[in-house]
């Protein structure tokens, strides 16, 4: 008999989720600390959800590997269709 979806147990990033609030997590906190150039391993789960991706920085790779900071954090982001529209109209001249 399979367990039903309320039983089941969850798994380890739907329970970071359920105590993020509402998928805040300390995220804020992490991001001001600049000591680090990095964020916690629950907040990089946490900022996928918001379109945040932990990525390292090829062209920047030594001098952040000399200062203790690895990784970048960076927002990959696209504005509604309809504002792309009116920005690739803008930047065509039309």
């Amino acid at each position: 008999m399979n367990p039903s979806p309320i039983n089941k147990p969850l798994v380890a990033n739907e329970t970071i989720k359920l105590a993020s609030r509402q998928l805040r997590g300390s995220i804020a906190q992490d991001l001001s600390d600049t000591s680090t150039g990095t964020i916690s391993k629950q907040n990089s789960l946490l900022t996928k959800f918001h379109g945040l991706y932990m990525q390292d920085d090829r062209d920047r790779r030594n001098a952040l590997k000399a200062a203790g900071k690895e990784k970048s954090l960076f927002l990959h982001a696209a504005p509604p269709a309809a504002r792309r529209s009116h920005l690739a109209a803008t930047m065509a001249g039309a």
